[in-house]
């Protein structure tokens, strides 16, 4: 049975077929083959509407501007111009862009361009093309990489659908039954629903009143009404329930695991910190509060561009680090380090007419490409979060010197999570892993709410081998590294029971034994800069103290906010 989120796809896919103006589709959190599925039903439901078959064409990274707008084919036994990929020609290709987030300049300039112009026009190379935009494009992306990309990149990206919870790239479209006579007219109620439901942007609004055109057209009726605004709203995610808002009770400090029988599920839980509370669902502003929460974690308040821009990631790097990059594309050369060899011969092929040499292949220094390769961290920070340390107190400002060093210098983060009462169980640590600070998971860590049980033993075995990960295969320099653990010291979950998943007897002092036999291990790793972010306590005080001296690192104790 097709779940919810390929139903709205599948529907979705029904009314781009018929009206290639609705817009591009984002997939969030695809799973691999989802989008060559979807390309296929779009192109079956293309031609089950008696249009011709359109061709699939992929807008990757590793492509430049010559591949988008002018090719290099070799026909009759020699080079010749053709359109590039993007280039209408005849039929309106499916443009795939398979991440973009990742996806090159080249790419995204075109998106920017082409996406709900008119008319486009090419001058490149001696060839001069203009057409009318009518590609339908569907792309993929991380929910996590949206909020550092060009608002002006998103903005042509209104319609957007939560693949997270497909498992698979199984796809099935229903086909398109046989549509007779004209276009539905859009009544006035309709109009205005769709100003109150849309929210700001143009391109949403627009969005939505071409998709609710096209669903009352799929179901045959004569008109379009309100009711096919709220139906187009519910396909594209823009509606959210009223949720109510958990009041937050006092937070003590356990002393032994446990877990009251009526607390919230962690799905409960987790439901109620990211959803909103609507209390007039007429309101635009409520309504456009919930979309930027979900479908658009751009516009949400907690969002964080992407520190300078402009400036080349690699800047301070060594050549050799250079190199670990996963090559995704070419880009014109000034050296020839990492040199492309095929696509630098190619380049030197197109200008071999104009040149004196015609007899045979000149290479010169302004045909050189260079592989265009992935940014790979050389620095990084691992945090571990005790959360039932917080009762009363306000971590930021400690932690705020190192999550600023880590957004600065573009860090990879590693994120250890424990003691917080939304945790999938409660006496193992969790973690996962963050391409830098921006990522909206490391915001939602720092607010967790305290839980009942502290495997802190868990939390450094974890982060240790974080630590030991990022060391052996991306080889960061140790002297690059900052692990910060935020903790009182006092572990109430042994290791055995973290492993177990339960506990057998007393607990007494082996949890916080087991956090110091596992920061032996972080201990050994020279030149790595460790610290405890500890609150000023009465009460075994010394207990991060000893911690610190076991990973090797200081002490950096604050007073407790009331």
């Amino acid at each position: 049975m097709a779940s919810a989120a390929q139903q709205r796809i599948a529907t979705l896919l029904q009314c781009v077929a018929i009206d290639h103006r609705i817009g591009p589709l984002l997939v969030l959190d695809a799973p691999p083959g989802l989008l060559a599925a979807m390309a296929r039903a779009l192109t079956t439901l293309i031609s089950t509407v008696n249009d011709p078959e359109p061709e699939t064409v992929v807008a990757g990274s590793w492509l430049g501007e010559d591949d988008l707008w002018v090719r290099l084919r070799f026909a009759d036994g020699e080079f010749q111009m053709a359109p590039g990929i993007l280039v209408e020609s005849g039929t309106p290709p499916i443009v795939l862009v398979p991440d973009l987030a990742r996806a090159g300049t080249a790419v995204t300039r075109a998106a920017v361009t082409l996406l709900g112009a008119e008319i486009a026009t090419v001058e490149r190379h001696g060839r001069s093309d203009a057409w009318r935009p009518r590609a339908r494009w569907l792309a993929a992306a991380d929910r996590y990489g949206l909020s550092g990309l060009s608002s002006h990149l998103l903005d042509r990206f209104p319609i957007r659908v939560e693949a997270a919870e497909i498992t698979s790239g199984d796809l099935v479209v229903p086909p398109i039954e046989p549509l007779t006579g004209d276009w539905p007219e859009v009544t006035k109620d309709a109009l205005a629903e769709v100003l109150r439901t849309a929210g700001p942007g143009m391109r949403l609004t627009l969005a939505l009143a071409r998709t609710a055109r096209s669903l009352a057209r799929l179901s045959h009726a004569s008109a379009t009404t309100a009711a096919h605004v709220r139906q187009a709203a519910e396909v594209m995610g823009l509606t959210i329930a009223a949720v109510p808002v958990v009041e937050p009770g006092p937070e003590d400090q356990p002393a032994e695991p446990g877990r009251d029988a009526d607390a919230l599920s962690p799905a409960e839980a987790l439901a109620a910190t990211t959803l909103v509370e609507v209390s007039d669902p007429d309101e635009p502003a409520a309504v456009g509060s919930g979309i930027a929460a979900g479908l658009y974690p751009e516009a949400s308040p907690e969002a964080l561009p992407e520190v300078t821009p402009l400036r080349n990631p690699w800047a301070g790097m060594t050549l050799r680090r250079e190199l670990r990059g996963a090559k995704f594309g070419t880009e014109r050369a000034r050296s020839r380090f990492d040199l492309a060899p095929v696509p630098t011969l190619l380049e030197a092929a197109k200008h071999r007419r104009v040149r004196p040499a015609a007899d045979r292949l000149e290479v010169r220094p302004e045909d050189w490409r260079r592989y265009r390769r992935g940014w790979t961290p050389g620095k990084l920070l691992v945090l571990v979060l005790d959360h039932t340390c917080r009762k009363g107190w306000d971590w930021s400002p400690a932690l705020a010197p190192y999550l600023q060093w880590a957004y600065a210098e573009r860090a990879a983060v590693s994120v250890v999570d424990l003691g917080h009462e939304t945790a999938a169980d409660w006496l193992r640590a969790e973690r996962y892993r963050a391409t830098g600070v921006r990522d909206p998971r490391v915001l939602r860590s720092l607010r967790h709410r305290p839980g009942r049980a502290t495997p802190l033993a868990s939390g450094i075995e974890l982060a240790a081998q974080e630590l030991l990960r990022h060391l052996h295969r991306s080889r960061v320099y140790t002297d690059r590294a900052w692990l910060v653990v935020v903790t009182d010291g006092r572990g109430n979950v042994p290791l055995s029971a973290s492993a177990r998943g339960t506990v057998v007897g007393p607990v007494a002092r082996q949890g916080i034994d087991d956090a110091l036999t596992a920061a032996a291990a972080v201990r050994s790793l020279g030149g790595l800069r460790s610290v405890v972010v500890a609150p000023e306590a009465g009460a075994y005080a010394m207990l991060p103290f000893d911690l610190a001296e076991a990973l090797g690192g200081v002490v950096v104790s604050t007073v407790e906010s009331r």
